[in-house]
């Protein structure tokens, strides 16, 4: 077994279960080292409600820093950061941290993987899966001025998703933050200025569909947490 010190940058909806994911602290909290995404036993490797849970019974929030007990390294394709958890111990919170500090941390990428492929309702929001696998990598934390959650109906299901601009290029990807999702879903369809935000972008588990009458495989960007700097 071996503990982590992560700052919580995500814990978004995977179905009914979790997708945690964070930046590990290093020395003592002198430097921030790569991110970690403690995977569990629900469905595609989500996180069980009892997995990610403090030891007062409440769950691990954004910005939290947080220590992890995990077992083993287990990457999954470009999901380099997978660690599989130790269930049988609840973590611990240590304290929060100030979102501007982690602005200035931050080291931005210069585009959300790859772009170019949009599902029906997005824009490049998706890759295939053989080419997001050669990235090495699958979470992203960036700073963007402007985000716009729209909340809409498509093929009779509503769909929450975030619209922003970063680096020039324009995305329209799914939003699984539940904080998000329960502040804006049970509203009528609308567009909700969130101004300037930290986003956490991940890409999903494959899912095979098909495209000219072929299988292909796709990962899927998703923003896993919105976080608001106003």
């Amino acid at each position: 077994m071996v503990t982590k010190r992560i700052i919580c940058l995500a814990n978004s909806r995977k179905r009914a279960e979790h997708c945690v994911a964070g930046i590990e602290i290093l020395d003592g909290g002198q430097r921030l080292g790569g991110w970690i995404r403690p995977v569990g036993s629900g469905h595609e490797q989500a996180l069980l409600t009892i997995e990610q849970l403090y030891i007062d019974g409440t769950s691990a929030q954004v910005l939290d820093v947080l220590d992890v007990h995990l077992t083993r390294h287990q990457p999954d394709g470009c999901q380099v950061e997978n660690w599989q958890v130790d269930n049988t111990q609840r973590w611990v919170k240590s304290h929060e941290v100030d979102r501007q500090r982690l602005v200035n941390a931050m080291q931005p990428p210069a585009i959300l993987f790859q772009n170019g492929s949009h599902t029906s309702a997005g824009l490049n929001d998706q890759i295939l899966t053989e080419e997001a696998d050669r990235h090495g990598g699958s979470l992203l934390l960036v700073h963007v001025p402007h985000v716009a959650i729209h909340v809409f109906d498509h093929w009779g299901r509503r769909k929450c998703q975030g619209r922003f601009e970063y680096n020039g290029t324009h995305y329209w990807i799914t939003v699984t933050d539940p904080v998000i999702e329960a502040e804006f879903m049970p509203q009528r369809e609308a567009v909700h200025d969130l101004g300037p935000c930290m986003l956490s972008v991940s890409l999903s588990s494959p899912l095979v569909k098909t495209v000219g009458g072929d299988n292909r495989s796709f990962r899927f960007k998703l923003i896993a947490a919105v976080i608001r700097l106003t």
